[in-house]
């Protein structure tokens, strides 16, 4: 996921994009849950979609240590951010692990 700079994100504290800033530089900071949203895009495909996730907006809040960010999809019509806005069926969750892991 590539992140851009929050409004957090000074340079003096994280240092400048222009130095390969990434939302990498909190990962292990305790205080990365006070961060507000970044603004992000996929960096790679999710082939189980029928759509291209290739840059989609989204928003990664950071959590506490040890938890893994939580990616939301801009509210758009693309198939990935309706499942995530209104849920997803265990027959499709089944798809995603069979194609996924091979099953």
């Amino acid at each position: 996921m590539l992140c851009a700079m929050s409004p957090a994100h000074t340079p003096a504290r994280h240092g400048p994009a222009s130095e390969g800033h990434t939302c990498a530089c909190c990962w292990e900071d305790p205080a990365r849950e006070q961060e507000p949203p970044y603004f992000g895009r996929p960096a790679t495909g999710l082939p189980v979609c029928r759509e291209s996730t290739l840059l989609l907006k989204t928003r990664v809040r950071t959590r506490a240590v040890g938890v893994r960010p939580l990616i939301e999809l801009e509210p758009t019509g693309h198939s990935l951010a309706v499942e995530q806005r209104e849920g997803i069926t265990v027959e499709r969750v089944r798809a995603f692990a069979d194609q996924l892991l091979g099953g």
